[in-house]
């Protein structure tokens, strides 16, 4: 292709240009001018928007439409645990005959200092029919900003409550849609959704960030999700400048009668170490509200780990990061028991 008529167009424009007197060169200067500072403007917001919306989930695009589906792929892998009990001990304990039923404790304490500013920052989704669970833990640090960052977790679990209600029960495509009901909205939240296939005692469990669960089998710890962490005090997250859902770790593990799921957000596991939450899921002496027994103890702990001379499980890893730290960390603790 020549560039003659280019350069012939752009050599014409600039003499006719000359002619022009000065006050319609000083128009078309003007309006030139304009033309760069809107321009800028509109590329300038929409890459604010795109970092506001965090990275994009590749992982939610092949979702199936609302209302088509009733649980992840049956061929999904099940997740490895070690066990510690045989096959024949597994059958025998396990009732086939029954759909799973499970009985539900659930607690949120909030930050003694947010208590009464917004209810602090996490919240927590409890379906209907108690086989569909959520945390969204609103990252605090946007509170330097001036954003209150309970405003965003509670949207997410609006979303998973909408997802949930058009028929989804895949935990990555409920956590697509809390993703997506939290969209031009200031904040970010690490988020984990579990969901049950009652009729095959399966659960499903999708976890981005440092909340996540547990399972004890037996008062025996069989599994526990990893915190999905950049760096120390670092998770991944949704939202704004968040990172998206595909760092997601995904699951599926097989359940018996008796197992126990505790789902919280990383003011339970910051302060208490699994060991402990066990205990005080066997101790028998209080019948109560697990959740409610386990939340206030973490809270506990969180504000007088150096007064009680105890170890937790913040401290323990800021030291690994090379960092000179002693007691808890206070922050809103949500935990979630359920009893299969």
């Amino acid at each position: 292709m020549s560039l003659r008529p280019i350069f012939n167009f752009v050599t014409d424009t600039k003499d006719q240009f000359k002619k022009l007197p000065f006050q319609q060169k000083f128009f078309v200067f003007l309006a030139s001018f304009i033309v760069m500072i809107v321009t800028y403007k509109i590329l300038n917001h929409y890459e604010t928007q795109m970092l506001m919306d965090g990275l994009p989930s590749t992982i939610c695009y092949n979702r199936p439409r609302a209302g088509r589906e009733e649980f992840p792929d049956k061929n999904r892998k099940f997740t490895e645990i070690h066990d510690i009990f045989n096959n024949n001990q597994i059958k025998s304990f396990t009732s086939i005959e029954n759909e799973l039923i499970p009985i539900v404790h659930s607690w949120v304490e909030p930050h003694y200092e947010k208590k009464y500013k917004n209810g602090g920052e996490d919240a927590i989704f409890i379906s209907s029919d108690k086989l569909v669970f959520g945390v969204a833990d609103g990252v605090g640090g946007w509170n330097d900003e001036g954003v209150d960052p309970s405003i965003y977790s509670r949207k997410v679990v609006d979303g998973m409550e909408r997802a949930f209600n058009e028929g989804y029960r895949d935990p990555v495509n409920i956590m697509c849609i809390a993703e997506e009901n939290g969209k031009n909205i200031l904040g970010s939240s690490t988020i984990t959704v579990i969901s049950f296939d009652k009729k095959e005692k399966v659960m499903y469990s999708g976890n981005l960030g440092d909340s996540g669960f547990m399972v004890v089998r037996r008062g025996f710890l069989i599994f526990a999700s990893p915190e999905i962490q950049h760096e120390f005090n670092f998770p991944f997250q949704i939202g704004a400048y968040g990172d998206g859902l595909d760092a997601t770790q995904i699951e599926k593990i097989k359940l018996i009668d008796d197992d126990i799921i505790v789902m919280g957000s990383d003011g339970l596991f910051d302060n208490l170490f699994k060991l402990d939450i066990i205990d005080l899921l066997l101790d028998d002496e209080y019948p109560g509200n697990k959740a409610e027994y386990i939340a206030l103890t973490a809270e506990y702990v969180s504000r007088n780990a150096i007064q009680l001379q105890r170890d937790t499980p913040y401290a323990k890893r800021a030291r690994e990061a090379g960092l000179e730290y002693e007691g808890g960390k206070p922050d809103d603790i949500s935990v979630i028991v359920i009893y299969v």
